[in-house]
């Protein structure tokens, strides 16, 4: 998932696969198979070289977002509900390990 979100953000202006390589840090092989996922998705477009970030994969983006946040706050829940419970320290460093 961070992949996707990683290469969805930075298409988002257009790019080409050597830029959009080098600012997610994927390997060739890596940019090069995903690119062609998303582009199969339908979650990016080629356009003359570039790449760009279309609706769907706009859509995607806000979906990953909410996603990271939603379970942001269950961590934060389940952290406190820990707290109130008296977990041994074991139990509390594995969930915030998850984080």
């Amino acid at each position: 998932m961070e992949i996707v979100k990683a290469i969805l953000s930075t298409c988002k202006e257009g790019k080409s696969k050597t830029r959009i390589m080098r600012e997610t840090n994927l390997n060739f092989r890596l940019t090069r198979r995903w690119v062609r996922r998303l582009v199969e998705l339908k979650a990016l477009n080629e356009f003359q070289g570039k790449y760009y970030t279309t609706d769907i994969g706009l859509e995607m983006l806000n979906k990953i977002n909410e996603y990271e946040l939603v379970r942001k706050a269950y961590r934060q829940i389940e952290m406190e509900i820990y707290d109130e419970i008296g977990s041994s320290k074991k139990v509390k460093r594995k969930l915030q390990q998850k984080n």
